[in-house]
């Protein structure tokens, strides 16, 4: 399965809108030069400090906030989020928001001697994601792909993906399993909960992060 928000037109992924507020002005004195120059400065800086892709000056995100920065009313009151509001406040409200826009994409593909190619793709964003509906899917998969040439069906063992395969396998002799990626990721999902193993990946999260900001301890 795979989730996915098409929000953008196709150009959209090439170009950055123009906001003509926003249009660069040559400086009226070598005091507004400087304060560019160091304006420059500490955006690179924090691109090299972070180990961050110049390609994302590129990005369209890129844009908008430093349209949004420049564009700000009063620079007295303004305050950057802080590391709490990207990591947890910013980030469970784009989430909710990524969750409630993102369309719900079931991707089939079919296994054979010749190895595995995709089929199709179904939009169920319209849809109770209920067994019935996944039963239905792959009743239609299976029918478009000839009964007689399918042996058996792989899905991940979600509730709802459980009764579905059940349900196949009651009617036919095509056997359903859960995928061994997902039972696997799961699994690994719940011993990242045991103690000892989340305060082992905190730790190493903390090296990480220390040696990508401080790059010098590298030579």
């Amino acid at each position: 399965m795979c989730m996915e928000m098409m929000m953008t037109r196709p150009m959209d992924a090439f170009v950055a809108p123009i906001d003509v507020d926003f249009l660069p002005r040559a400086p009226n004195s070598n005091e507004n030069k400087k304060a560019l120059e160091n304006i420059h400065g500490y955006i690179a800086d924090f691109f090299y400090e972070n180990n961050i892709s110049f390609n994302c000056a590129r990005s369209d995100s890129y844009s908008k906030m430093m349209q949004a920065i420049v564009q700000y009313n009063d620079p007295s009151t303004f305050k950057p989020p802080s590391y709490n509001d990207l990591s947890v406040k910013i980030l469970k409200k784009k989430k909710k928001k990524k969750e409630e826009t993102s369309n719900w994409d079931t991707n089939f593909l079919v296994n054979c001697p010749k190895g595995t190619v995709f089929l199709k793709s179904i939009d169920g964003s319209a849809h109770i994601h209920d067994a019935e509906l996944i039963y239905k899917m792959l009743k239609d998969v299976i029918e478009e792909a000839g009964e007689k040439n399918v042996i058996q069906i792989c899905t991940d063992n979600a509730s709802n993906y459980v009764v579905a395969g059940e349900w196949i396998m009651a009617e036919s002799k095509i056997y359903w399993m859960p995928c061994a990626a997902h039972c696997i990721n799961l699994m690994l999902g719940d011993v990242s909960k045991m103690h000892l193993v989340d305060e082992t990946v905190k730790d190493a999260k903390k090296i990480s992060l220390f040696i990508y900001n401080h790059k010098h301890v590298l030579h």
